[in-house]
């Protein structure tokens, strides 16, 4: 049985925006944290741009089976795909990913 993913109703208005890249975006290829709070930005988007694994992901929109998820440390992005939330701290193991910025 597949997991229910449901995203929280205030990030999808901005998706549209962030998803065309009008609100920037980052190319994050090391493995430096990008502590968002404190640069005051959030991320909407991220694609991975080949096999991608977080060592931190910290997200306030994301639920599986109801169940709030407050990171996604350690789990893997296949290249090509994409995840949508209000991501606000991030950093790889290693490769690279593209990490598209919400409207502030």
């Amino acid at each position: 049985m597949a997991n229910a993913i449901n995203i929280a109703p205030n990030v999808a208005g901005g998706l549209q925006t962030v998803s065309m890249g009008a609100a920037g975006g980052d190319w994050i290829d090391n493995t430096t944290n990008l502590d968002g709070v404190a640069a005051g930005v959030t991320w909407g988007i991220i694609t991975a741009t080949t096999a991608t694994v977080f060592t931190t992901l910290t997200t306030s929109t994301i639920s599986v089976n109801g169940a709030a998820i407050t990171n996604l440390n350690g789990k893997t992005l296949a290249a090509g795909l994409s995840i949508f939330g209000r991501f606000t701290s991030i950093t790889l193991t290693s490769v690279s990913i593209i990490a598209y910025r919400l409207p502030q």
